[in-house]
């Protein structure tokens, strides 16, 4: 009798035991598919293509000084975008929100802009300043000269908050990567 119910007992923890591990299992897998679900949500937001790239080339505004320049705002923006990347550095959810760290790598525009506003005041002093219009479009390929040729990148990290939606992640308030292109891009108006 006494073998018998040891046998009981140790079969009962067995399947505690079992039962506890698997709780913690999916529990665990929870957590990594919100991880991953938002992670996939941030790939689709941080990506480049040619939609992400329409999309800030309609968010520079006004571009008629790009155009007297010469210079092709869609070119511009394919030319900045080279060598970007991203890193989802860490998630952290808590409950129905999260944060993401992520690395941002990018053309550093402002250095760009630096090198090429020095060669446009030497150009200039030299030129023959009755033809702007050949002095703006001159000014725009020395732009774009610089900016492509440009080695220099700007690594930059930044918190991106996110809502649970249902079984559904998103990015809490679109503004916070609008303000984070600000941070990346600067001001394209003092081109």
């Amino acid at each position: 009798m006494e073998k018998s119910r040891t046998r009981s007992t140790l079969l009962i923890g067995l399947v505690v035991a079992f039962a506890l591990a698997a709780m913690c299992l999916l529990a665990g897998c929870q957590g990594n598919n919100d991880e991953q679900k938002i992670k996939e949500v941030l790939n689709k937001e941080l990506t480049i293509n040619d939609q992400s790239i329409k999309s800030f080339t309609d968010g520079v505004g006004s571009v008629s000084e790009f155009e007297q320049m010469g210079i092709d705002i869609n070119d511009f923006a394919k030319t900045l975008f080279e060598g970007y990347s991203y890193n989802i550095d860490s998630v952290k959810v808590n409950g129905n929100t999260a944060t993401a760290e992520v690395t941002f790598k990018i053309k550093d525009l402002k250095k760009a802009m630096q090198s090429a506003q020095t060669e446009i005041q030497n150009l200039a002093q030299t030129a023959d300043v009755s033809d702007l219009d050949s002095l703006y479009k001159q000014a725009g390929q020395i732009i774009m000269t610089s900016l492509k040729n440009t080695s220099d990148m700007s690594t930059t990290t930044h918190t991106i908050d996110l809502t649970k939606d249902g079984s559904n992640w998103k990015v809490t308030d679109q503004n916070q990567l609008s303000t984070i292109g600000s941070k990346l891009f600067g001001d394209l108006s003092s081109l």
